[in-house]
């Protein structure tokens, strides 16, 4: 059993005759106190935890503890004799022997005299103690060796354990830190680029700046917040109304202001504004009107950065819109491509109308549409329930073919043609339906065709 040595506190086993930590002799030599059970070497007179004494008042219990030396003495013996060669085994006997009988001498002279005191007693336990340990050493030298493996064995799991602990700790605070010190970094560069916004809001002399800043940085400091609220006092101070109209920032509320200012030190910026709203309106609707709308203010204002401008669009419209007369052999591509779309319906074959058409295009005036438009378009309206065929005719000599300019530098071929369906009904009449084709070809592709 492994117990914790009385003299050092090293864990040991009971069986071993010397502590391989102090030296202090173990096995035989040990009591157990019977007041609070802890363990300690018989030289000891009373239990050092509560001083409770083993002999005091009785002689049995002298002798008990004589006599129990004396067994375990014979036990030392039995087992020298037992692991000794043949050769040593006579010497090692009769030095039993010898020791038997001083331990039975010495137990004999206990006996008599009971009343010496517990000294002697003890004294003449150590004397045979002193005779057996060299004996005991060379017999439980492997247990020694065997104890101190096991509590290697054990130590070394938990110093292995104890370093993974350490290394998981170690571990941890270096997250810890590092997610620490990305908090305190960010917090910085935030700071750094808030004091920056606030240096350029306030040198811009720009009412809307400074108030973009005050609006995306609520919790600024109190100091900046009155800075930045003195500076857009001080910038509009005395024209409370302009910046009103400037809220507004439209063409009426500029013109307005004018009206009642005509003398204003801004008068040349607001004009400014006022040309390019204008500009934007119709640059965004980018359309002959809205261009010729523009010309009409810069009429009225005098004033105008983009006339120049407008006035070029105007032109490109112009020249635009007006068709040019296609070559003979334009004429002829535009011709063929509306008689083989007609055909396709005709002979209602899907892949002829994909042939003539744009992967999108523009059918019967829906944006979008494919050959399966087409193919829907026979199906439901051109052969009704009382229509057994439906054959399309083109009049070639009756097409007027143009070319049309795109603004981004492309042409396009547009034609108009006369031509009718000549119907079979079952009720056996055979009407005609005359209409005009208009289509759009480019890139030799029909991207647009209606009648």
């Amino acid at each position: 059993m492994i117990i914790k040595c009385p003299e050092c506190g090293h864990q040991i086993s009971d069986k071993a005759p010397l502590c391989p930590h102090c030296g202090v002799e173990i096995a035989g030599h040990l009591v157990k106190c019977s007041n609070c059970g802890e363990t300690y070497l018989n030289v000891e007179t009373s239990c050092p935890n509560c001083h409770y004494s083993e002999l005091t008042g009785s002689e049995n219990i002298a002798e008990d503890r004589l006599e129990n030396t004396e067994k375990a003495d014979e036990s030392s013996a039995e087992a020298i004799v037992m692991d000794n060669e043949s050769s040593a085994d006579a010497s090692l006997a009769e030095a039993d022997t010898t020791v038997v009988e001083a331990a039975a001498m010495h137990g004999a002279e206990v006996a008599a005299d009971v009343s010496e005191t517990d000294d002697e007693v003890l004294q003449a336990v150590e004397l045979e103690e002193v005779v057996e340990s060299e004996k005991e050493k060379e017999i439980f030298v492997d247990a020694e060796v065997d104890d101190d493996a096991e509590i290697s064995d054990a130590t070394s799991e938990e110093t292995k354990k104890n370093n993974h602990i350490a290394l998981l700790v170690s571990l941890l605070l270096a997250v810890l830190i590092g997610v620490i010190f990305l908090f305190f970094y960010n917090k910085g560069l935030l700071a750094d680029q808030a004091a920056d916004e606030y240096s350029v809001a306030l040198k811009s002399n720009d009412v809307e700046l400074i108030l973009k800043y005050l609006k995306e940085h609520p919790n600024a400091s109190a100091e900046q917040k009155e800075t930045l609220q003195n500076a857009i006092a001080t910038l509009t101070q005395g024209d409370d109304e302009l910046s009103k109209v400037e809220a507004q920032n439209t063409i009426e509320a500029y013109r307005a202001y004018l009206a009642k200012n005509p003398d204003s030190d801004k008068k040349n910026e607001i004009l400014d504004k006022m040309d390019e709203i204008a500009w934007a309106n119709a640059t965004a609707e980018d359309t002959e009107k809205s261009y010729l709308d523009y010309c009409l203010f810069v009429e009225q204002q005098k004033y105008g950065k983009h006339k120049a401008e407008a006035e070029e669009k105007l032109k490109d419209m112009a020249e635009a819109s007006l068709p040019a007369e296609a070559s003979s052999e334009d004429k002829s591509k535009a011709v063929s491509a509306v008689r083989n779309f007609l055909v396709g319906i005709n002979s209602r074959s899907a892949d002829k109308i994909k042939a003539e058409v744009a992967e999108t295009f523009s059918f019967k005036g829906a944006a979008g549409a494919t050959a399966k438009n087409v193919m829907d378009y026979i199906r439901i309206d051109l052969y009704k329930a009382d229509v057994s065929q439906a054959i399309w005719n083109l009049n070639k000599e009756s097409a007027n073919v143009t070319v049309e300019k795109k603004e981004d530098g492309s042409s396009a071929l547009k034609i108009s043609i006369n031509g009718f369906i000549a119907y079979s009904k079952k009720d056996g009449t055979s009407p005609k339906v005359n209409k005009t084709i208009n289509a759009t070809l480019q890139n030799g592709k029909i991207t647009s065709i209606s009648w």
